[in-house]
């Protein structure tokens, strides 16, 4: 892979959201921008964590559902709304749905050092920080095989 390093092949332009921003918010997010994951910034944009499918997907009991598949969704909606209660016990934020500590890598770091991130975590979205630990892109498995088709070419 030569001497390409990880800013050279993120992707700059970085969806983010604030740790109080609402589930159902960070859903619609996913459906109207086809994103599969946030990272969760403080005011600093420091990263505090990311929310990605998987967050959601694991707020379902897979096992308890009729082979149909309207029990994952109703459980996925009822899980999406916000709650109109005082109390719940289910996340609202996403701050409270992140998963965290998230891994991230450093602008200057090699892309070969990805691929044990991605297999070791079992994760499809690392953030990309700079020397301050503050966000400035994200890369997918998407951008590094792109980085691959362009040294084969």
């Amino acid at each position: 892979m030569g001497d390409i390093l990880c800013h050279e092949i993120m992707s700059c332009s970085v969806i983010t959201i604030d740790y109080d921003t609402d589930v159902e918010h960070v859903w619609e997010l996913m459906i109207n921008k086809r994103v599969h994951a946030f990272p969760v910034v403080d005011s600093t944009n420091h990263v505090l964590g990311i929310v990605s499918l998987h967050d959601f997907l694991n707020q379902i009991n897979f096992k308890d559902n009729s082979k149909s598949g309207s029990n994952v969704i109703f459980q996925l909606n009822n899980f999406i709304k916000k709650t109109t209660t005082l109390h719940t016990h289910k996340a609202e934020y996403a701050g409270h749905l992140m998963s965290k500590p998230v891994i991230t890598i450093n602008k200057d770091q090699h892309v070969l050092e990805l691929f044990e991130l991605f297999y070791r975590h079992n994760i499809h979205h690392i953030p990309v920080v700079d020397k301050h630990k503050k966000l400035v892109g994200i890369i997918t498995p998407k951008d590094l095989l792109l980085a691959f088709q362009t040294l084969i070419q």
